[in-house]
């Protein structure tokens, strides 16, 4: 979908998202190695089940740890005995993949070696049906490569500014001056900072901190994303003023403090989140130093939330994860050159993207986990689609949920 940066102020895709393919338990294929697949750890267990009929080409695959492995390798064939190789993949240290290319209808075997230390796993099969769905990954070097080096980059690029100001003034002028009534009030916010919760947790007092603090985080957030984004369609230096003022504050909180990933992630997530924005739609205004700030902080707060996040790519079912993964993307997106790690935290999430996001949808749109949950967490993911739509050049559309979620809501 081609969409223009005027167009995509209000944040456009307003009703998907999220990935594919349900949750069966798992039974042995056939051995041909001696490591042990653990399940032990995974809720993600073995996809397909082995035998399964899959409606979409090709299918995700996912395989519990191989012991003493960190890199696998993923090899798909015809027969069982692999005598012809149809695709393979690159080493990668997940637990799941899609292939890049569309499998035939008919049976297939697949397998998992380890390439840390050269251990095979189990055969196993899958049937693809006739006239399967075609999703293929895309090549993720290529998508890396559309990043600009310039900002903003999220939801607009920088030949793209021109055109949302012009809009501003025309065809988007209710939408802006609606914008600048609530920037007016992100101008008079009294900054506050999370402390310490030092109740004993489960308690009615240690809640009411949590939620104190996490309210505060959302608040201060919330008003420094209005302003920056306002300064950007404007350029006026009281936006910019304002925008610096709470950006200032944000970097004064303690990264591994109140507001850490491991102290609430409900105050953690929206600073892994906005953080970033203020930074991208403010870039051109910031000094050398304060950048340096910013990206020292983000480093800290990106690289807290990787490590809670862990091996979420086969532990599908972990709803703050569901946020926290592609808000950390759209981090990378943002401080991608800027942070040596941010590379792979789009890798991850446009892994878990292209394989089982979301566990508790499916391929034809349908949702198991509930209205709430449904419509909170596919708005959420659609400010990461628009981001990696601009940012990326993803086709949020190809995604067989995202494409049938409506009919769910329908």
């Amino acid at each position: 979908m081609k969409t223009t940066g005027a167009t995509r102020l209000p944040f456009k895709l307003c009703l998907l998202l999220l990935a594919l393919i349900a949750i069966h338990a798992c039974s042995p294929g056939s051995p041909v190695g001696e490591a042990v697949q653990d399940f032990s750890e995974t809720r993600l267990g073995l996809q397909p089940p082995p035998g399964d009929t899959v409606h979409v080409s090709p299918p995700y695959l996912a395989w519990g740890p191989l012991d003493g492995e960190t890199s696998y390798r993923v090899e798909i064939s015809r027969d069982s005995s692999f005598s012809s190789v149809e695709t393979a993949s690159e080493p990668t240290p997940y637990c799941v993949w899609r292939p890049s290319a569309v499998l035939d209808p008919g049976q297939w075997f697949w397998r998992v070696s380890g390439v840390t230390e050269g251990r095979s796993g189990r055969v196993y099969s899958f049937v693809v049906a006739g006239q399967p769905i075609a999703f293929p990954a895309p090549d993720y070097e290529s998508l890396l490569s559309k990043i600009p080096s310039s900002h903003p980059r999220l939801f607009l690029r920088a030949d793209e500014v021109e055109a949302l100001r012009q809009a501003a003034g025309g065809e988007l002028r209710g939408e802006w001056e609606y914008l600048k009534r609530r920037a007016e009030q992100a101008m008079e916010l009294v900054l506050k900072t999370p402390d310490e919760e030092t109740e004993r947790w489960g308690t009615v007092e240690a809640t009411a901190h949590w939620r104190k603090n996490y309210t505060i985080a959302r608040n201060t957030v919330y008003a420094g994303e209005m302003l920056a984004f306002c300064y950007l369609v404007s350029g006026e230096q009281r936006y910019l003023d304002g925008a610096r003022r709470i950006l200032q504050h944000l970097l004064s909180w303690d990264p591994r403090g109140p507001s850490s990933v491991f102290d609430n992630d409900e105050c953690a997530m929206p600073l892994l989140q906005y953080i970033p924005r203020m930074y991208d739609w403010l870039y051109d205004a910031l000094t050398e130093q304060e950048r340096r700030e910013v990206v020292e902080h983000m480093r800290i707060r990106g690289q807290e939330a990787r490590r809670d996040l862990g091996d979420v790519h086969h532990k599908a079912y972990d709803s703050h994860a569901h946020r926290m993964y592609h808000q950390l993307a759209e981090a990378g997106i943002v401080f991608f050159s800027e942070i040596p790690e941010s590379e792979e935290w789009i890798r991850h999430a446009l892994t878990i993207y292209h394989t089982w996001y979301p566990a508790w949808g499916d391929y034809d749109g349908g949702w198991s986990a509930g209205l709430a949950y449904y419509s909170g967490y596919v708005l959420m993911v659609t400010n990461w689609l628009d981001a990696a739509e601009c940012a990326l050049g993803l086709v949020p559309e190809q995604h067989p949920f995202i494409r049938n979620a409506g009919s769910y809501a329908m």
